[in-house]
């Protein structure tokens, strides 16, 4: 059993590693890249810098909002270190919040970390690169249109 375990362990490292996964770090998008997916999918794009300042941690806060209520966050903060505390944060308060049926999954290779969770008709998601993170709650209903604009990003 070990060995069988071992041996699938090994496949999927040779797989990461030919596929560049592990060895090449994401790029993280600018506030102007985000404004031009979310615009290329039909969103509005609101600056919530005001809103956010009083962490002081924040150089830029983007809401992209679709007109059936759901939207994307987009945030640059001034360290990786400070994007890393965020992540952190939002991501405990989506692990509280699941419930008894859910699915979750979640990654962290060099300068990327994501979690992504189901739960109680809600689609929770989480990204961070470098010192950007993008989060998304909304409801499930959604989710594919998420996803798509996700890729878009990057995240």
């Amino acid at each position: 059993m070990k060995k069988k375990i071992l041996v699938i362990l090994s496949m999927f490292l040779v797989l990461f590693t030919l596929t560049g996964c592990i060895l090449k770090p994401k790029k993280a998008i600018t506030a102007d890249k985000f404004m031009e997916v979310a615009k290329n999918n039909n969103l509005t794009v609101i600056d919530a810098y005001e809103q956010m300042s009083q962490y002081g941690v924040i150089q830029t806060a983007l809401l992209a909002k679709a007109a059936d209520g759901w939207q994307i966050e987009f945030y640059i903060l001034n360290t990786d270190s400070d994007a890393k505390d965020m992540y952190e944060t939002n991501r405990k308060i989506f692990e509280d919040s699941k419930g008894s049926s859910s699915k979750e999954k979640y990654l962290t290779l060099k300068n990327y970390s994501m979690y992504n969770l189901v739960s109680g008709g809600r689609y929770m998601y989480l990204s961070k690169i470098d010192n950007t993170l993008l989060y998304v709650r909304i409801d499930d209903k959604y989710t594919d249109n998420v996803k798509k604009i996700v890729k878009e990003l990057g995240y």
